[in-house]
């Protein structure tokens, strides 16, 4: 992101982002907001936009290196202010609606969810309580599926959904629902063809993942055509052409029950009015609770680098399990890669882009903070495995590395160093064997500032700066520099081309933490969507879809197949959808 800052009188006139990579749609909100709010109360101490808050941050973060290069002071621009995400004053005032079908979450599987159950003649209403529609969904590349029209013209893919299904159970120890797994898998690719049909455009590409491309279990399709936000937004107009409506900046807050069975929704608008939908059918599609760092904290134990829109914070399984829902699969959190703690990475020019990138370089020692080598660091090709054994760390891993290593990789890129292979990136190209890594010194000092970085000109100094266990870091340094020598990692089976020494001080540790895009879990749910509760009995006219309910999908850790997550999503969304509809709009 590129952001210019005027200044005129030792004030901030006007901010304006130049340049930006952030994602259509879900951006757009904090592109406009966040710059505004700035001029006008002079202060980057801003909440972010529920459903931007990553682009809202990076925004902010811009500005203070702005004002630091202005010969500022961030502290004089940094009064409490707030956007429009003030706390919202209830009123009197109360609207009322009826409808068939309510859905909760106006996300990719709330999406799909309402313009199935539109099209088998239910009249829907959507309440999405931020400003914009696709929720998380909308920083996805595809999604993934078996049997569309798209895979079946394919002639590198041959696989039925037995041998899909099995490797899947295997890969979850069978501690996982077949019938709910084979729901998915079967219904996946007319999903597909039902998108499509509905104006999306998919590239089917099999793998997207290197480190996959001999799976197989070739599943990819990749968004195409105007994207996905754009796509989501077009297809979810048909509720309204149908008779319904999308009722936006609106939260829902409690279930209507009635001798328990579910007959519609409670929320309130930004504005404080309250609002009552009565219908037959309740879809809950929040998206999980990813977005909530106290749940996700309390939950796991240790912290997190989160990629969502900020707004899954777990209100529809709270609803739920108000309502008397069981819950299934709450503690599984999809994993996906690992960067620099974004947290302390923040204040570093440019975000942390070395940093990150450094974080999961294969040609680094990485350590925990016991002092253990705690994996083969080539691992860093297979976003899942990456995310999985980061997260084994705790809060925190230590990427180790020498200064003759940075000023190669800064002068001279990693192909001085015998590297070939090109780098893995999550959120962002990784760099080519050939690329320098420019202003690297440069961030590994200021990160000294923020923490994500620490620098000593020994081991022994630099395993007291971090509090890491000194004698066992030295020990596995001693035997991880001899495995370098001889060309051949005992421990690990790393790559060769990646083994390089740690030798030469002054050494540096960049802090890792594993990167986590959503829960997995959470209501308890039966093949045809409906929520199940304590007593595994049907609570009647409550449904649920996406990452609200897909617990039963994993056992502790995510599978290693593309696009499984959203292809869920949009399955489950339409499936709950269609059986919603089924229920409400009785012949």
């Amino acid at each position: 992101m590129k952001v210019r800052v005027i200044f005129e009188q030792g004030a901030i006139s006007a901010v304006t982002v130049e340049e930006h990579a952030e994602t259509p749609g879900l951006a757009d909100p904090a592109l406009e907001r966040i710059p505004e709010a700035i001029v006008a109360n002079q202060s980057v101490n801003i909440d972010a936009v529920s459903g931007a808050t990553n682009t809202s941050k990076a925004i902010l973060n811009a500005v203070k290196d702005c004002i630091v290069q202005a010969g500022g002071a961030v502290e004089n621009f940094s009064a409490k202010a707030q956007v429009a995400e003030d706390e919202i004053v209830l009123t009197d005032a109360v609207e009322e609606y009826e409808a068939d079908v309510v859905v909760i979450g106006a996300g990719g599987s709330g999406s799909a969810a309402a313009v199935a159950a539109s099209q088998k003649g239910a009249k829907v209403i959507v309440l999405e309580k931020s400003n914009m529609v696709g929720g998380s969904s909308v920083m996805s590349m595809g999604m993934g599926a078996m049997n569309s029209s798209l895979q079946k013209e394919d002639p590198e893919t041959d696989f039925t959904a037995g041998e899909w299904m099995t490797s899947w159970l295997k890969q979850q120890n069978y501690m996982v629902s077949g019938p709910m797994i084979y729901t998915y898998i079967t219904e996946s690719g007319p999903t597909v063809d039902w998108l499509m049909e509905n104006g999306f455009s998919f590239d089917y590409v099999g793998h997207a993942q290197q480190a996959l491309m001999d799976d197989p279990i070739r599943l990819y399709h990749l968004w195409a055509g105007d994207g996905f936000a754009a796509s989501i937004a077009r297809m979810l107009q048909q509720i309204e052409e149908n008779g319904g409506q999308t009722l936006m900046q609106t939260r829902a807050t409690e279930i209507i029950m009635e001798d328990g069975v579910a007959r519609g929704v409670i929320g309130h608008k930004a504005d404080g009015t309250a609002v009552k939908v009565y219908a037959d059918a309740v879809i809950i599609a929040t998206g999980g609770y990813g977005a909530s760092e106290e749940k996700m904290e309390a939950l796991l134990g240790f912290r997190t680098n989160g990629i969502n829109s900020g707004t899954q914070t777990g209100d529809g399984i709270d609803m739920g399990v108000a309502a008397g829902a069981a819950l299934q699969g709450e503690q599984n959190v999809e994993f996906h890669g690992a960067h620099a703690a974004f947290d302390l990475a923040a204040g570093v020019p440019g975000n942390g882009k070395n940093l990150n990138q450094m974080a999961i370089n294969p040609g680094t020692l990485w350590v925990n903070a016991e002092g253990y080598r705690f994996t083969n660091e080539d691992i860093c090709y297979d976003s899942s495995y990456l995310g999985n054994v980061t997260s084994r760390q705790g809060s925190q891993y230590y990427i180790l590395v020498d200064q003759k290593t940075v000023d190669t990789l800064e002068t001279q890129g990693a192909s001085a160093l015998g590297i070939t292979k090109d780098f893995a990136g999550f959120g962002a190209a990784g760099y080519t064997a050939a690329d320098l890594w420019e202003n690297l010194n440069q961030d590994l000092t200021a990160g000294l500032e923020t923490g994500v970085t620490y620098k000593a000109d020994t081991l022994e100094a630099l395993a007291d700066l971090a509090g890491i266990d000194k004698a066992r870091l030295l020990e596995t340094v001693t035997v991880y520099n001899a495995s370098c020598e001889a060309g051949v990692d005992e421990m690990y089976c790393k790559d060769a081309q990646f083994m390089i020494p740690v030798k030469e001080g002054p050494f540096y540790l960049v802090v890792g933490r594993t990167t986590e895009l959503c829960t997995l879990g959470g209501l308890k749910i039966n093949t045809e969507m409906q929520v199940l509760d304590t007593q595994d009995q049907v609570i009647p006219g409550l449904y649920a879809a996406g990452v609200d309910c897909s617990g039963s999908l994993f056992n502790n850790a995510y599978v290693s197949f593309e696009g499984v997550t959203m292809g869920w999503v949009m399955t489950s969304g339409r499936l709950a959808g269609e059986a919603a509809a089924a229920h409400a709009v009785q012949p």
